[in-house]
């Protein structure tokens, strides 16, 4: 018997990463202390927990945390990679030492390659940072506008500065990058700060582009030059000037990195390798031109080059996430230690010593025999929020013989929405229905399905509930509750654009039993009514007051689900139209959390429509 007997009500007090995941970014990562609640409150101590999307390895890690079992399973290699990282048995002082010795080694042959004369002594100084913009041509008189010295108009768009004339970039021919600022440190006279570009910088860059080929072929260097496919989902305007995956770091970059992994993979010992291999891919997600600024790595679920960018020293970078992984193996150690026990079986998992096993495999066929796993949780993919396989190249790229990666991650078997492509909603749902029913199989018959999920597409919605349903679980009374996401990063301008959702649902299932009376059964309101149902509490709503998208989502979906009409019947819902046939929306001030303490913008709130409104659509 498990332990939870209802499902658990009200959501907790979402916080930030630990050390163990500020190790390497993975995406959409839930808060670990969510994860960590559910798993206290669906098993116990010794049960076996499995986790058939276990992504970035927030289950697995809280699962160990609190003395589970726990079964981590995911079709991409770099998720399991990064999920070994995180758990596995590792004395941090040894991480330490390796990571010492590798910064002592590179530290000369990566930082030759930043080298500018320093603005006070004139001595050779070291480029901490350097900051670059794009140059398009007008297409108004062919001139080159620098982005970072024109005026912006808004997204994408910008003044000449020769014609003034506005334009958009899109398919726009440029102009060499502008190297525009560096931060700089002297190891000669201490200066430590910013400096303005000098024709000597600008060619010492040149240089550097020019021998690059002949610097790669004398050393011997290698790196991934896999080409980006054309039909990848997050393929946009903004980056097919990239036809290669290098295509998106600096040249400069290129060969620092090339330098370091080479002598990473000379680190003889197997572990200690695989480990530094993971701190370099960590590095490779800050030392590209999809880098804003130095405090902040690769961010977007999407491969966007900005406008202006900033080229990270690689040597810097190294030492900087050299910490997190100190960091994050001390938290480890003293959270997991040596109770990580790798498995490589399912006698080992089941009736043996181990405690983890990870699977890089598809969650279809799991090799778990039925009714032997107490608890399922997990975070599946929310239909084409978060392309994984297509994101997470950017890394395997790089460890094709440590990964087994032949060329690029890919799937047929990936549950991930292809929004462009015939057929992706039914073979989404198709998947989903398939690892569910896997779920249900190797699930104990009191045991528990318990899911966070969020789309704004109710159609996604719909393909979970039946994927689940039609697997054999039915969504409990009470089984459905919304979870607010980590404070600190609920004002961000990501966070509050127009039709951001926040937070996630979590969501309790239990398998249908012949002896439980009534569960799966189902009784949906009829098409045309569901609009009005949806105008009704969406009045509800805004009569307490102005509301954006994401807190009337919050209402509205859980309304939906427990009045039985996420089905196809009523697929063709549109919460967006209905709110925009409904109600209005008004500009409002906020303030958001940016780069500097705070800025002041406005968001869209939907409100009730005036009297007079009301009296004219009537």
């Amino acid at each position: 018997m498990t332990v939870a007997k209802k499902p658990i009500s009200g959501g907790v007090k979402a916080l930030p990463h630990t050390p163990i995941y500020r190790m390497h970014r993975y995406f959409a990562r839930r808060p670990h202390n969510v994860i960590n609640t559910l798993i206290e409150h669906y098993s116990r101590p010794g049960d076996v927990v499995l986790d058939p999307f276990c992504g970035g390895g927030t289950t697995v890690v809280e699962s160990l945390r609190l003395r589970r079992k726990v079964v981590g399973v995911d079709l991409n290699t770099i998720a399991t990679f990064i999920t070994r990282c995180e758990v596995m048995d590792l004395d941090p002082r040894d991480v330490e030492t390796t990571l010492e010795w590798i910064l002592e080694i590179t530290k000369e042959e990566i930082n030759t390659l930043y080298q500018t004369p320093c603005p006070q002594c004139e001595a050779e100084a070291m480029a901490n940072w350097t900051k670059w913009s794009v140059v398009y041509i007008c297409p108004h008189c062919n001139h080159p506008t620098v982005a970072a010295e024109a005026e912006k108009l808004g997204p994408g768009k910008y003044v000449c500065t020769h014609c003034g004339q506005g334009f958009h970039v899109t398919n726009l021919p440029r102009k060499a990058d502008k190297m525009l600022e560096q931060h700089v440190s002297c190891p000669t006279c201490e200066f430590e700060g910013m400096k303005q570009v000098t024709a000597e910088d600008i060619q010492r860059c040149a240089d550097l582009e020019r021998q690059f080929d002949s610097i790669s072929d004398r050393e011997g260097l290698w790196y991934p030059q896999q080409v980006m496919p054309f039909d990848y989902e997050l393929r946009k305007p903004n980056n097919l000037i990239c036809e290669r995956f290098s295509d998106f770091f600096s040249r400069r970059n290129l060969l620092a990195l090339a330098r370091l992994l080479r002598r990473i993979n000379g680190i003889e010992d197997q572990k200690r390798r695989y480990f530094l291999q993971h701190v370099f891919t960590s590095v490779v997600g800050w030392t590209n031109r999809m880098v804003t600024d130095e405090r902040h790595g690769w961010a977007l679920h999407a491969y966007w080059l900005p406008d202006i960018y900033c080229e990270n020293n690689v040597w810097n970078m190294l030492k900087r996430r050299s910490n997190w992984a100190v960091r994050g193996k001390r938290y480890s150690q003293g959270e997991i230690g040596d109770y990580y026990v790798e498995a490589h079986s399912a006698p080992d998992i089941l009736w043996g010593n181990a405690t983890c096993w990870l699977l890089t495999q598809s969650s279809t066929n799991l090799p778990l025999p039925d009714k032997s796993v107490d608890a399922v949780i997990t975070d599946p993919p929310y239909g084409g929020n978060v392309q994984y396989s297509e994101l997470s190249n950017f890394w395997a790229i790089w460890l094709p013989e440590t990964l087994g990666v032949e060329n690029l991650i890919y799937s047929p078997e990936e549950a991930v929405l292809k929004r462009y492509k015939e057929g992706e909603a039914e073979r989404f749902e198709q998947l989903l229905g398939q690892v569910f029913s896997e779920c249900c199989r190797v699930l104990k018959d009191d045991g528990w399905l318990v899911i966070t999920f969020n789309n704004r597409d109710t159609r996604v919605w719909f393909s979970m509930l039946r994927a689940a349903r039609q697997a054999g679980f039915h969504l409990t009374r009470d089984g459905m509750t919304y979870q607010a996401p980590v404070a600190d990063y609920a004002r961000t301008l990501h966070q509050l654009k127009d039709g951001a959702i926040k937070g996630d649902f979590i969501l309790s299932f239990r398998k249908v039993l012949q002896d439980r009376s009534g569960a799966g059964q189902v009784s949906w309101l009829r098409h045309e009514n569901v609009e009005t149902f949806v105008v009704e509490r969406v009045t509800e709503v805004l009569g307490k007051g102005p509301a954006t998208f994401s807190q009337i989502y919050q209402e509205v979906i859980p309304a939906l689900v427990a009045n039985n009409t996420l089905d196809r019947e009523v697929e063709g819902l549109d919460l967006e139209k209905v709110l925009f046939d409904n109600f209005a929306l008004e500009e409002m001030p906020v303030e958001v959390e940016t780069d500097w303490p705070l800025k002041k913008t406005t968001i869209r709130k939907w409100v009730l429509p005036e009297i007079q409104d009301q009296e004219e659509m009537a």
